[in-house]
């Protein structure tokens, strides 16, 4: 028995049987670039690079000879939409097996408002169905197909509340009614996804989520509702409701007809780097005339189109925004939630709790907020000599990690720089006199990756981005508290004290640091590292990056420390060496990674180098 041919030496035979197989060069490397893919893990969006959907590397390896049937023959007869619908609707519940019941809506659950919304969203994904008919015998892909493009409408839907366009925050509540709870978390999983990462690859993810059993219950029970909502004489006029949702909601260009085709080609990858390759290639080459148009047809509808504007900020001459925005990042730490609309820094907030430590690097998101006890803290004394102050701090919540350079251009492009309320009178004035449209070093490659935290930015810059934060929160934010730079005592208190309230020299303890704790002594040209890059550098409370990566800017006096530590400065006059920032910088050497090290910069950052940090903290104003 010969040996079974190892991964590179199959590859090599796939590559090989693929260039015999495709003569036109160009589907080959489109197919080609398709096996990586197969390679990834299903752990999310990847900071590394241009944002990747979670994938199964299971994608189902639908043998080749049914995923051949999905081009459809076209016919010259005239086709009623609304019949082909039906057939369509007919033949998906002969497929997946109508459930023994329809399922019954629960009315204490569900509201009249919850349920327009929910079959509003239902209808329009039903009309963006392709108007033909369904052969006589659906395959697994194009099943798939149908419902994926069913439930867009509802994983596009941002949860504002306004009944015309998007779905409010309790939909789950009449989508439980009517599908199984499985299907429920499926959609409510892509929906906290789909507003930052790409609409294609977040379809396919989804495509690849559905041929899991898990879902089949949710499915039936779906295709039972909406066959109902189909034949509804009512329907009418939801169709002139759903017609009125967005464009940019709806499925990408052409994923109607081009998802079959992407899936093929995957399907078609998936066999080709398994065991089975060889055999695969001998059953694909009977079609290979037709395996050759499909995949052309693939190359033609799937070219990169650019993205609408409300999905990727619009580029501007002065400012160069980063190329990618997730607001959910797979880091060392574990995935991170880093938001950035307004939806995704209340949910944010709806998320936090009082439990100290550092459980939430181990969630399987780990929240943004990091929870500090209200307490009374011994704020300096670092040194022999060196004054001390007992400071009372009330509870608050600091973030993970510093603000990135994605959070930051969502502020930008919401006109940060040219709304005046959100500056101090100052910070404004400073503002105008400069003629400041972005930070320092915005265009600079080294210092502009999404997931990187700011750089350069001035305190009147931080302070401005917290003011505008505010306001997306109003409403929601506890009573009293405000969303801030940490004062000099507050950073102190979440950086150094642990669960027994001792002090601690370093954010992990007393060990030195090390490389896999922090980072310093890099160069400054190669710009700061991906936040949240040492997880063993945590502090007791969870928060990341406290010490090393970039100075974070206080909102105290430098000179008020220790003593007056607790107290807010409203404002700084420019020019003004009084302003504190902490914990060093990725480019400072080992010395001023800690605790205890402080800095002192101007208010308009005349030196650059600071970067900032927020909390939800009491404030009087």
């Amino acid at each position: 028995m010969s040996e079974a041919p190892n991964p590179q030496e199959l590859r090599n035979r796939v590559h090989q049987a693929l260039a015999a197989m495709l003569a036109d060069d160009r589907v080959r490397q489109a197919l080609e670039a398709m096996l990586p893919l197969l390679d990834a893990q299903a752990a999310g969006p990847v900071i590394t690079g241009p944002v990747a959907s979670a994938r199964d590397t299971n994608i189902a390896t639908n043998q080749t000879n049914n995923t051949i049937t999905v081009v459809v023959p076209p016919t010259s007869a005239p086709i009623d939409p609304k019949a082909a619908r039906l057939a369509w609707l007919e033949r998906l519940s002969v497929f997946y097996g109508t459930p023994p019941d329809a399922p019954e809506l629960d009315m204490r659950l569900v509201t009249p408002r919850l349920l327009e919304d929910l079959r509003l969203r239902l209808v329009r994904g039903l009309i963006e169905w392709p108007a033909d008919s369904p052969p006589a015998t659906i395959d697994d892909i194009v099943a798939r197909s149908r419902v994926a493009l069913l439930l867009w409408p509802l994983i596009t839907a941002p949860l504002t509340g306004n009944p015309r366009y998007v779905l409010p925050i309790r939909w789950v509540e009449a989508f439980a009614a009517v599908a199984a709870g499985p299907l429920v978390s499926l959609v409510s999983e892509h929906q906290k996804l789909w507003f930052q990462h790409p609409k294609e690859a977040l379809l396919e993810h989804l495509l690849t989520a559905l041929a899991q059993p898990q879902y089949r219950q949710g499915i039936q029970n779906l295709l039972v509702y909406v066959r109902d909502l189909a034949r509804d004489e009512q329907t009418g006029a939801v169709i002139q409701l759903a017609q009125q949702i967005p464009d940019h909601l709806l499925p990408p260009a052409a994923a109607a007809q081009a998802t079959p085709l992407r899936l093929l080609a995957l399907g078609l990858g998936s066999a080709l780097a398994g065991a089975g390759a060889l055999a695969a290639l001998e059953a694909a080459s009977g079609h290979a005339d037709l395996l050759l148009q499909l995949v052309r047809q693939l190359v033609q509808q799937l070219q990169p189109a650019s993205a609408p504007a409300t999905e990727r900020p619009v580029e501007t001459a002065s400012a160069h925004p980063p190329r990618v925005a997730p607001n959910i990042v797979r880091t060392p730490s574990g995935t991170l939630s880093m938001p950035l609309s307004a939806t995704q820094w209340r949910d944010e907030l709806a998320r936090r709790d009082e439990v100290f430590g550092e459980h939430g690097l181990r969630q399987s998101l780990v929240p943004y907020w990091c929870y500090v006890r209200k307490d009374t803290y011994t704020i300096g004394g670092w040194e022999k000599g060196d004054p001390a102050a007992r400071i009372a701090l009330p509870k608050f919540w600091i973030a993970r990690v510093p603000i990135t350079v994605a959070q930051y251009y969502v502020f930008m492009n919401a006109g940060g720089y040219a709304t005046r309320r959100w500056w101090t009178p100052h910070g404004w004035e400073w503002k105008r006199a400069q003629k400041r449209e972005h930070p320092w070093r915005w265009g600079d490659t080294s210092f502009n990756r999404a997931t990187q935290p700011l750089l350069s930015v001035t305190w009147y810059e931080a302070s401005a981005y917290c003011a505008w934060l505010n306001q997306l929160l109003t409403g929601v934010l506890p009573a009293g508290y405000r969303v801030s730079l940490p004062s000099e005592a507050e950073w102190e208190a979440a950086a150094a004290y642990g669960a027994d309230m001792r002090r601690r020299t370093y954010p992990w303890g007393e060990t030195a640091p090390t490389a896999q704790r922090a980072i310093y002594d890099r160069k400054w040209e190669k710009g700061p590292p991906d936040i949240a890059t040492c997880p063993t550098g945590a502090a007791a409370c969870g928060a990341l990056d406290m010490v090393g990566t970039v100075w974070e800017l206080a909102c105290s006096t430098y000179s008020d420390y220790p003593s007056r530590s607790g107290t807010i400065a409203k404002d700084f006059t420019p020019g003004k060496y009084d302003v504190a920032d902490r914990g060093g910088g990725y480019w400072n050497n080992s010395i001023n990674v800690r605790c205890g090290a402080r800095g002192r910069d101007n208010p308009d950052g005349r030196i650059g180098d600071d970067g900032f940090r927020i909390v939800v903290a009491a404030r009087s104003h």
